[in-house]
């Protein structure tokens, strides 16, 4: 550390202990601060190199409150160090890593979602418990299928709930039905089409389409879903909301919550009131980061225009990357 100020030294000092936090959230830890003699430069350049971890680190660092400055500080003593023996910096993705930064000064310390994810696994035992929660069978098909279809397309509740806005209603008119062959899609099994008139990131437009393809015979299949609702659902005009009661009026972002924490309470969760309408997104996100679905990908399934993706990302979803990297050091050593 003599190579640099004594104030930086103790930054750089810190950005050390902070990254083996983040390493140890992951289930990971290289030993950084036990022995910090040994600068381990060829791990850190594995490990800012492996995709995903620098901007997971520094999601976690907005997690805990750290400002644009001090996360930058950070990043460049993680520079420092992986180069004390190399003699040249490696940050990987210098783009995504100054759009975050970029994202992070602008939101200053407002506090980041935190609800409970619904994982693909929770929401199976979710839709398992509505028929103990529902009153009548065409509520459990609506309230099945408003759940798929919120995880499956990581959906802010204000994108297919009714709302106020017309030109931001999913009307039954922009959901469509498909076969196999129609259109030349290849989804066996079918496809179902959502489109999006307006949502949060596009409010020009134009209209966005979600489509999903068939995953028969899964339970939570959301080709089934929305045409088993589409069976018993009311006849209406195109212009009337998609997702309606049996009485034909539309269902409520707080009637889907209420629903939902009934239906987490059935299924055995003690704390329902920590989940949300968003919990649906942040299980998306977190899913498709566990299982190292490109960072291209994730943004394009929740309609994010940016890495803002990862403050949806749970911890236990970056402890996924522990293995990989465990896996990566272990090869460098050998």
């Amino acid at each position: 550390m003599a190579s640099v100020e004594s104030s930086s030294a103790r930054v750089y000092e810190s950005a050390l202990r902070c990254f083996e936090e983040f390493l140890s959230s992951t289930s990971l830890s290289l030993g950084l601060i036990s022995v910090p003699a040994a600068r381990p430069a060829p791990a850190l350049r594995a490990l800012i190199s492996t995709d995903g971890v620098i901007t997971a680190f520094i999601s976690f660092c907005s997690t805990r409150g750290l400002s644009h400055v001090t996360v930058s500080s950070y990043i460049d003593g993680l520079s420092f160090f992986s180069i004390d023996l190399h003699g040249a910096a490696f940050i990987p993705n210098l783009e995504v890593v100054t759009r975050l930064l970029t994202g992070l000064a602008k939101s200053g310390k407002r506090p980041l979602p935190r609800k409970s994810g619904i994982p693909c696994a929770l929401l199976r035992r979710i839709i398992a418990s509505l028929p103990s929660v529902c009153l009548t069978p065409y509520d459990v098909t609506l309230f099945s299928t408003c759940f798929i279809v919120c995880y499956f397309g990581a959906f802010r509740v204000s994108e297919f709930l009714f709302s106020s806005d017309e030109m931001k209603l999913l009307t039954r008119d922009r959901v469509s039905s498909h076969t196999c062959q129609e259109k030349g899609k290849p989804f066996p099994g079918g496809s179902v089409r959502f489109i999006l008139p307006k949502t949060k990131n596009n409010s020009a437009g134009p209209a966005q389409e979600v489509l999903f393809p068939s995953l028969t015979p899964d339970p939570i299949c959301p080709v089934s879903a929305v045409n088993s609702f589409l069976s018993k659902r009311p006849v209406t005009p195109g212009s009337a909301p998609f997702f309606i009661d049996h009485s034909g009026s539309p269902v409520l972002p707080k009637r889907f919550i209420e629903v939902l924490r009934l239906a987490l309470s059935a299924a055995g969760i003690s704390d329902p009131e920590s989940y949300s309408s968003k919990s649906f997104r942040v299980g998306a996100a977190s899913d498709a980061f566990a299982l190292s679905v490109p960072e291209s990908s994730i943004k394009a399934l929740g309609r994010w225009k940016s890495s803002a993706f990862m403050e949806y990302v749970r911890d236990s979803a970056r402890s996924s990357l522990a293995a990989d990297v465990q896996a990566l050091l272990a090869s460098g050593s050998a």
